[in-house]
Parts: structure tokens; C-alpha cells; sequence
């Protein structure tokens, strides 16, 4: 408690300061630990990642992104293009549960498919993603199927955000060029 009243003993010293934050419902106690965060402990914003943590909240796909980024990232792996395929390996290898599917669908059958309609709902017309400390960027290609049908192919590559030089400008999302499948071969 010493501590607390210390911390309370400066802000009031100081002349009970407080900052412009108004990114939250109790902006009086939120300017008020805002600065006390920058001032007193030399601190980031005491919101700072509070956007993104919403966004999360409200979409279950990106917090399992997310998840999968920080799997990523622990085995190195950062930098590399993946596949759902190899997402649905590691997810099952390491008991991350694929939204959308049922405990016994959680295969390598089910995975890829259901982390497929994921990622194309987060990415929609975007080839980059970024999210807290990650960028994921897509890479398309398209391919035939046995039968001979064209197949878009989609390679995702994580990255992480260089959060330790906060001068470096924000990515912002570029647009999926319009691209065509290539044509179906002549039918004899």
C-alpha cells in the first residue's frame, strides 16, 4: 500500500495532472491513470493496444489468428510462407481449437477447410492483415484440381511488427489485385 500512496502522493504533488485520453466510458479515471502510467512509471499510453484488444473481443477469427501467429512464432517460423493445411498441423499438434468446428472435426480433413473460410473472411479484398505485434501478408496462386478445375491457392506469411521504433508508419492494408483463374482447358 506504501507504494500506492506514493505513487498518489507524486500525481497530487504535481498538481493532479491529466491527459486527453478519451478512448474509454470513465475518461476522468482514465486521463487521470493515463498520465499517471506516462509520468510517474515512464510507460506506454495506458491504452495503447486497447483498439485491437476490442477488435478481438468482437471477432473470435482474429483472436485465433492470433493465437496462431504466437504458435508461429515460438517455432520459428516467422517469415515463412504456411498453408491452412500446415495451420490445421499445428493447431491439432498443439491443442489450439479451430473455431467453427466440432471437438471430433478438429482433424486434418476439417482444419484446413474451416481455417480457409477464416482467413477469407478476415482477409476479404486484402493481401496484408495487421493486429497487436503481427503483420500476416497473402500470396495467391492459382493452380488445377485433379479433375482439371482451376483452384486459387493461398500461402499466408507472419511477421512481426517492429514495435520497438513506434516511428515507423502504420501498415496500411493493399487491395486484391482483380485477378482471374487461368482458363479451363479445351473440353474434346
Amino acid at each position: 500500500m506504501g507504494s500506492v500512496f506514493a505513487v498518489l502522493q507524486e500525481w497530487h504533488r504535481r498538481g493532479k495532472p491529466k491527459t486527453n485520453e478519451t478512448r474509454h466510458d470513465f475518461r476522468e479515471w482514465c486521463q487521470t491513470l493515463d498520465w499517471i502510467v506516462q509520468n510517474v512509471f515512464s510507460a506506454a499510453s495506458l491504452m495503447e493496444g486497447h483498439d485491437a484488444a476490442k477488435q478481438r473481443a468482437a471477432n473470435p477469427n482474429l483472436s485465433f489468428l492470433r493465437v496462431v501467429a504466437i504458435k508461429l512464432n515460438e517455432r520459428h517460423r516467422l517469415g515463412q510462407e504456411v498453408a491452412a493445411s500446415e495451420m490445421a498441423e499445428l493447431c491439432l499438434e498443439d491443442d489450439v481449437e479451430i473455431p467453427g468446428l466440432s471437438p471430433e472435426n478438429q482433424t486434418t480433413e476439417q482444419g484446413p477447410r474451416q481455417i480457409g473460410k477464416i482467413l477469407g473472411a478476415l482477409f476479404e479484398n486484402r493481401l496484408e492483415l495487421t493486429f497487436d505485434e503481427f503483420r500476416v501478408a497473402r500470396r495467391q496462386e492459382w493452380s488445377r484440381s485433379e479433375a482439371g478445375n482451376s483452384i486459387a491457392l493461398n500461402r499466408y506469411t507472419f511477421s512481426l511488427i517492429d514495435t520497438a521504433n513506434p516511428s515507423q508508419p502504420a501498415p496500411t492494408p493493399v487491395p486484391v489485385p482483380e485477378t482471374t483463374p487461368p482458363p479451363s482447358p479445351p473440353i474434346t
